[in-house]
C-alpha cells in the first residue's frame, strides 16, 4: 500500500508541476548543472580535490565577501576593496559554525581549517580563533584564475537562461 501512495504522490507532483517541467525542456537544469559542475572542478584543482576543503573555503569565503561587498553595494565608488576585506577580517567562522553550515565533522573541520592555513587560503585570528579569508588568498593568481572562470560560466549561464525564456517560452 505504501508503494502504491508513493506512486500517486509521484504522478500529482509531476502534474502539478508543469511550469517545473518547462524549464527542463528549456535546458536551464542542465546549463545549471553543467555550470556547477566546471566551477566545481576548477576549485576543486586548487584544493587537491579534496571537497571538504573545497566547503570549508567556500563558506568562509561566503561570509567574508558577503561582509565586503554589502559594504561596497552601499558606495562602490569610495570602497577600497581589499583594505575593507582587511579591516573586516573579523567576518570570519569559528569551526563549529563551518561544521554546521557544511555538515562535516567538527575534528575534520578543525584539521581541514589548519590544512588551509597551511596552504594560504585561510587564516586563523588569535583573538578568537576564528577562520578567515586572508587579503593575500584573494590576490592569489591560481584563485583570481578560478573565480574569472566561474564569472564567465555565470555569464553564459544567464545568456542561455534569457535567450530560451525569451521568444521561445512555451505555451
Amino acid at each position: 500500500m505504501l508503494h502504491a501512495d508513493m506512486s500517486s504522490q509521484s504522478v500529482e507532483t509531476i502534474s502539478e508541476s508543469s511550469q517545473e517541467l518547462s524549464v527542463l525542456r528549456r535546458l536551464e537544469l542542465y546549463f545549471s548543472v553543467r555550470h556547477t559542475l566546471r566551477t566545481m572542478r576548477q576549485f576543486a584543482e586548487l584544493f587537491e580535490y579534496d571537497y571538504d576543503l573545497l566547503m570549508i573555503f567556500m563558506t568562509v569565503a561566503e561570509v567574508g565577501l558577503q561582509a565586503v561587498f554589502h559594504l561596497a553595494a552601499v558606495n562602490a565608488q569610495e570602497i577600497d576593496v581589499e583594505a575593507t576585506f582587511r579591516e573586516l577580517g573579523a567576518a570570519g567562522l569559528s569551526i563549529l559554525s563551518i561544521g554546521e553550515a557544511t555538515g562535516i565533522p567538527r575534528e575534520t573541520v578543525r584539521r581541514k581549517v589548519h590544512r588551509l592555513v597551511d596552504m594560504g587560503y585561510l587564516s586563523i585570528r588569535p583573538k578568537d580563533k576564528n577562520a578567515f579569508i586572508p587579503a593575500s588568498a584573494i590576490r592569489n593568481p591560481d584563485l583570481l584564475r578560478v573565480f574569472t572562470f566561474h564569472v564567465s560560466e555565470v555569464t553564459t549561464l544567464v545568456r542561455t537562461i534569457r535567450y530560451y525564456g525569451k521568444d521561445h517560452k512555451e505555451v
